[in-house]
């Protein structure tokens, strides 16, 4: 029974439902990528880049292998990547003006650095010397976070008179030992693991603190690197919570959320260039003559192109308000409206209505009881139909793993409900890269409708 109470509280909550009809008007194809704009500035220590390379090491190999890189000569950086930035750390490859204090080049693939600097995952804004330590020092204690990580780094350079003068002694260290190292190319993150911890270990950091390293140093480096790597890796299965709990749904939704892309927060949509038609439904039952009394407007429909023009309104349906965000408590302020009255819109899920929705969440009143101005953002989400089957048999597994079940009425529990609602997040959670979302702000003016004002 566990299957049917599934599909059947999935259907009645509208979740993914719609992904069953209609397969005729389904695209096959992949959604278009997520992508994340990664912005900063190299802080190269008061020294001057004559240009630099910066890239997300997607690899976790300490080199800048992210298909999305950005040259720069100034130390600013400001590219998109199709990669997380929470997840992967930033290196920069860097080409000094003058390097005097140098006494070697770094060779990575057949090219000349004069410092090769990090940041650690999740940390975009800046590249530095502090970094690239806080950076090392997560390496070797995955369980190190990041504000305990940069808290230790600074000590570091604290025992210098300037974040300068740890910089000379880094990059002096990673050039000589690069004449030594077999392979900077497979070696890179143990060394400077072992320059990160010789730096620890030196009670006070001159200009002239000489930092050697050997190849059997940055082996044993790297093999602690594995090991740790290995225990925790680099994509984490859930978002980092401080708490140290597992992460609630509506974390990892906001999770999700917060990686949107921002359409149109300067210009919103205005829906009244959009209007479709109005529908009159039933605004005053009856319970007891199990009758209609009123009938009057409770839902005018928008124009499919209104977002960005029609995609699919099976897919979009999913992260709606009217859909999964009602049932995760999520709240965004400014949304769904900055009316006193809870308005919205939401995708028209009825059989042969292909349009969105403008009205009152809980449909017990017209939405021209508005009366006048309502501002509100909608999230569309757009991901491919095979992959609506893939995250419910997902959500099925997760629900019978967890114990969920229905009493002998058939019915489901409040607690089975909040299981079944965690199951369908983590399903959409861990399927969340072949899920595009846009983040669309709309206004509306209901005096300006002809029908409200009727």
């Amino acid at each position: 029974m566990r299957k049917s109470i599934l599909f059947t509280v999935l259907l009645m909550a509208a979740v993914l439902i719609s992904a069953c009809s209609d397969s005729g008007d389904y695209n096959k194809t992949p959604p278009p990528a997520q992508t994340y704009d990664i912005t900063g500035k190299i802080d190269y220590a008061g020294k001057t880049i004559s240009s630099a390379k910066v890239c997300l090491d997607v690899n976790n190999d300490g080199l800048a292998n992210d298909t999305d890189c950005m040259n720069t000569t100034d130390g600013g950086y400001n590219f998109t990547s199709t990669n997380n930035p929470d997840y992967y750390p930033l290196v920069a490859y860097i080409k000094e003006e003058t390097n005097t204090a140098v006494n070697a080049k770094i060779m990575v693939d057949n090219n000349e650095y004069d410092s090769i600097l990090y940041a650690p995952k999740g940390k975009t804004d800046t590249i530095s010397i502090t970094t690239t330590l806080a950076k090392s020092l997560m390496d070797k204690d995955s369980a190190l976070s990041l504000n305990n990580a940069e808290t230790q780094a600074e000590e570091i350079v604290k025992k210098a008179e300037s974040p300068a003068t740890v910089l000379i002694v880094y990059n002096n260290a990673l050039n000589t030992s690069s004449e030594t190292i077999t392979d900077i190319s497979t070696s890179i993150r143990g060394l400077v693991n072992v320059i990160t911890d010789k730096l620890n270990k030196e009670t006070n950091i001159t200009d002239n603190t000489n930092i050697t390293v050997s190849q059997e140093e940055v082996n044993t480096a790297n093999d602690e690197i594995s090991k740790a790597d290995e225990e925790h890796p680099q994509e984490p299965q859930e978002p980092e919570n401080p708490s140290g709990e597992p992460a609630t749904p509506l974390e990892k939704v906001t999770e999700m959320l917060a990686g949107a892309e921002i359409k149109n927060a300067e210009n919103p949509v205005n829906l009244n260039g959009y209007i479709d038609k109005v529908y009159n439904n039933c605004v005053i039952y009856d319970e007891e003559k199990q009758m209609c009394i009123e009938y009057g407007i409770t839902e005018i429909g928008i124009k499919p192109d209104t977002f960005g023009g029609y995609t699919n309104f099976n897919t979009e349906i999913l992260m709606t308000r009217m859909q999964l965000l009602s049932f995760i408590g999520y709240e965004e302020e400014g949304w769904p409206s900055d009316s006193e009255l809870d308005f919205e819109v939401a995708p028209n899920d009825r059989e042969g209505e292909k349009n969105y929705l403008f009205h009152l969440y809980n449909r017990k009143s017209s939405p021209c009881n508005a009366n006048g101005v309502v501002n509100g953002i909608y999230y569309k989400s757009i991901f491919d139909i095979e992959l609506v089957n893939k995250m419910r048999q997902e959500a099925q597994v997760c629900y019978e793993e967890k114990g969920g079940n229905e009493d002998p009425s058939g019915s489901i529990s409040n607690d089975s409900m909040k299981l079944l609602m965690t199951c369908l997040v983590e399903a959409v959670y861990n399927n969340k890269d072949n899920i595009k979302i846009e983040k669309w702000y709309w206004t509306i003016d209901t005096t300006k409708i002809e029908e409200c004002s009727k």
